[in-house]
């Protein structure tokens, strides 16, 4: 099906709306005419869509072909008046690196992250620790928020939770959505309870558009804006690194000789293009 999906309530407020977009408050409605009815849109302002009636829920999770994913767009209220555009859902979360291995770091590396709401702090660690190129994820991690809340993950990772000398609100990074955040609020990531990489996270001052920054809608967090140089997270400069005092190996001539004919300028017998 394509096409604009006409007259669907939301809030009691007739809008039309086309496949590929999405609405501005989680709510159930059901199309004014026949043919289609809106079975829910989760906080993350996802639209499902099933074709047919409102029995149709069910066939349409058995064929996920039949079911309209929205992305964001906006929305026409049913009187014919000007389009209100929402497409700005995501948070904007700015994470620098501090600290990590006992070392501080400057300039700090930084990414800035878009992200629905209606993602978990386990999700967003995920994401910031896909952007900061660890590979070793066996490893746990910690949000320490504003108000003093404590959150920790990944999942059930934990076989207690952390052992704190003062009281505090603890919980599961899973449980808790990134919709409790406010525009502006800052807070800790901590990331390998033995190397401590820190990182500093802020919420943007405006939410952002992730088909305007990402040109997607993505499933999970996800940087689309970073500098800066980042570190490997056990400190090693090449495969076979082992002691900060190891020398470092002789670099191959010339340079790229060492590697497979593949691409112009590869291999033993081929010089590098200017």
């Amino acid at each position: 099906m394509s096409g604009p999906i006409d007259r669907v309530r939301v809030a009691g407020t007739p809008v039309s709306c086309v496949a590929g977009w999405s609405l501005p408050t989680p709510f159930e409605g059901r199309q004014v005419g026949e043919g289609v009815t809106a079975v829910g849109v989760d906080v993350g302002y996802r639209l499902d869509i099933a074709i047919g009636s409102s029995t149709a829920a069910g066939r349409a999770r058995e064929a996920p072909s039949r079911r309209l994913s929205a992305a964001l767009g906006g929305v026409r209220d049913g009187s014919g008046g000007k389009e209100a555009r929402v497409t700005r859902s995501h948070l904007s979360v700015r994470v620098e690196l501090v600290a990590g291995r006992a070392l501080v770091l400057w300039p700090r590396p930084g990414r800035i992250l878009a992200a629905a709401r209606s993602a978990t702090f386990d999700e967003l660690a995920a994401a910031i620790d896909a952007a900061f190129a660890r590979w070793d994820l066996a490893h746990l991690h910690t949000f320490d928020l504003a108000d003093g809340t404590l959150l920790h993950g990944p999942g059930r990772a934990w076989d207690e939770p952390p052992q704190l000398p003062e009281p505090r609100d603890v919980r599961r990074s899973d449980a808790m959505r990134l919709s409790r955040l406010a525009p502006g609020e800052q807070f800790v990531y901590v990331f390998d309870q033995g190397d401590g990489w820190e990182h500093l996270c802020r919420v943007g001052d405006r939410r952002v558009d992730p088909l305007e920054v990402l040109g997607d809608l993505p499933a999970r967090p996800v940087p689309y804006w970073g500098w800066g140089t980042l570190p490997d997270q056990y400190g090693r400069r090449w495969e076979t690194d082992t002691d900060d005092d190891a020398p470092v190996p002789p670099a191959p001539t010339p340079p790229l000789a060492d590697l497979p004919p593949l691409y112009p300028g590869w291999g033993p017998d081929t010089d590098r293009p200017e």
